[in-house]
């Protein structure tokens, strides 16, 4: 099922068949989707760069997931089960995309802060 416009600039809908759809797609605009990664593994004291990443130019959107909050255990990611979240980016210029994603990487190193902790004995504890 499509869209298609109509009189007056009205959009109504349109059975569309095989035969109409074409055979491969075609891009309209570059695009990626970054995994954010957690490098650290503790409780959760900080989110950074948060700002920063929405402020690149081919970022459209920005979701750290929901059970990724300060005071919280975070975990380093060891797959995709256990990213911390995502950054979806598109752009007409391909080389602004390639810019952004190096700066998401550099941000992704510090991103996340946990609290530090200090060996005592046979256990630890948070400072």
């Amino acid at each position: 099922e499509g869209r298609v416009e109509g009189e007056g600039g009205i959009r109504r809908k349109q059975t569309l068949s095989w035969e109409q759809i074409p055979p491969t797609p075609t891009l309209l605009s570059p695009g990626r989707i970054v995994h954010l990664v957690s490098f650290v593994e503790g409780k959760l004291k900080r989110i950074d760069h948060l700002e920063k990443i929405r402020k690149l130019s081919s970022v459209v959107k920005v979701e750290v997931y929901e059970d990724i909050v300060e005071g919280r255990e975070i975990g380093k990611t060891v797959d995709i089960r256990s990213e911390a979240g995502w950054v979806h980016m598109i752009h007409d210029d391909e080389e602004v995309i390639k810019k952004d994603f190096e700066s998401v990487l550099g941000y992704m190193k510090t991103m996340f802060e946990v609290e530090e902790e200090e060996e005592v004995g046979e256990g630890r504890r948070t400072l």
